[in-house]
């Protein structure tokens, strides 16, 4: 440095010097020169001096969108919070490269035409929601939403929206599929959201329309579509599983005459399908075993008879499963549990299990058949934990006796890869 060398360019400066420099900087009123001296003196507290008496905005805004010194661009930043600039706060939030004045900024900028700049034009997701939300104008939003280049601005300015005549549009024209499903994830009405699940070119967009549950908040809505029975199968299935279909006629007129299975069984498994009578029907006379077992298992079917029957009389094992899952009878289950076990699903296992509630004495002997022939069922551990304590409960000798002529060993249930899922050890004192 020459001998000419201004005072606020000099690495180092003593205490007097420093104070005197400090005293220059407070008495001066040159904007040109205070920017100056802000922008390039060597002490940090020298720019920070020139900074509080700065007016020039654009250098303030400078300052605190990227200066090196955090405490410039914080004192900086100050200065202009105070002077009350919206548009350079508005530079600030837009451009700013560090994140700690960005966000701030936003909290000081009122003009609706301001804090859209921000949305479209800031690069950070956080400042860009603060900016939507704090937006007052819903045409603002709107503007936004619909004309911004950016699919991801776009997005923002959806989430803070409210009008369904612009959100349906848009959820139905945009060409960005995200923007689409943003927009019909704020809808509400089900007939612009049932539009979008028939007719979405993407079948992402379609399925996750699917899951908005105000689709499913209209009764008539889903009464009307299920008994038009037109649309795609999953909107159709979505609808008849709803439990806000609650006309029972056309849940009746689904399961009885729709051409596809699955709608037939989502119909009859429904809550809201409150006929016993037709569930009964359907429970016996079903063509086929699909239909039998979704009639099972609807919680309106309590009839003892019918759930009897078909526990005891169906054809096939799944449909009898279900039905020994309600039969409360120790008669009916006794005679179930005493079958010879016919490969998968049998109902033989689960009946004498059920007895091991009902009629405790009575499940000892179908229980130990069964573990004889099969010492690896899932229920097995269970099965021998009930034995072993019912050798020692029952007052029956016979049950004793029975109960002691399973072979002692290990029982247990073994995963397909070999993996023993558990196991019980039997072992009786025979002296009873």
């Amino acid at each position: 440095m020459g001998l000419f060398t201004p005072f606020y360019k000099k690495k180092e400066l003593s205490v007097r010097q420093y104070k005197k420099a400090e005293k220059k900087i407070e008495a001066m009123t040159n904007q040109r020169k205070l920017a100056e001296i802000a922008r390039h003196a060597k002490s940090r507290d020298l720019r920070v001096v020139a900074v509080r008496k700065l007016g020039d905005i654009a250098t303030l805004a400078d300052l605190a969108i990227g200066d090196f010194d955090a405490r410039v661009r914080r004192v900086a930043f100050e200065r202009l919070a105070a002077l009350g600039d919206e548009p350079a706060l508005t530079r600030v939030a837009v451009d700013g490269l560090y994140p700690d004045t960005q966000d701030e900024a936003v909290g000081l900028i009122h003009d609706d035409a301001l804090l859209a700049r921000v949305v479209e034009f800031c690069k950070k997701n956080k400042t860009r929601d603060l900016a939507a939300d704090a937006i007052r104008n819903p045409a603002v939003l709107e503007r936004i939403a619909r004309n911004a280049a950016s699919a991801d601005v776009r997005k923002v300015a959806i989430r803070w929206m409210n009008d369904q005549a612009a959100l349906g549009e848009i959820a139905l024209r945009d060409n960005d599929k995200f923007v689409r499903n943003a927009a019909a994830m704020r809808l509400t009405d089900p007939a612009t959201l049932a539009r979008i699940a028939l007719e979405d070119a993407d079948s992402w967009v379609r399925e996750q329309t699917l899951r908005n549950e105000n689709l499913f908040s209209d009764p008539d809505f889903l009464a009307a579509t299920a008994a038009a029975g037109k649309g795609s199968k999953e909107l159709l299935l979505a609808v008849v599983k709803s439990e806000n279909l609650k006309d029972c006629a056309v849940l009746k007129q689904v399961a009885r005459e729709s051409q596809d299975e699955s709608l037939r069984t989502a119909a009859l498994k429904n809550p809201n399908l409150n006929d016993p009578g037709f569930l009964a029907e359907i429970a016996l006379k079903g063509e086929n075993p699909s239909l039998r077992k979704a009639a099972m298992w609807n919680k309106n079917l309590t009839d003892p008879a019918v759930i009897d029957r078909v526990a005891l009389e169906d054809g096939d094992g799944e449909v009898r499963l279900v039905a020994v899952y309600k039969v409360t009878d120790a008669d009916t289950l006794a005679r179930i549990a005493g079958e010879e076990a016919p490969g998968d699903y049998n109902p033989c296992w689960k009946a004498a299990m059920k007895l091991t509630e009902l009629a405790p004495d009575r499940a000892a002997a179908p229980l130990v058949r069964l573990l004889k022939a099969d010492a690896q069922s899932e229920s097995a551990i269970d099965a021998v934990r009930f034995l072993l304590k019912q050798y020692k409960a029952s007052a029956d000798p016979e049950v004793k006796k029975t109960i002691a002529s399973l072979p002692e060993g290990r029982y247990g249930y073994t995963w397909p890869n070999g993996c023993l899922h558990g196991d019980a050890t039997i072992h009786f004192d025979l002296e009873h």
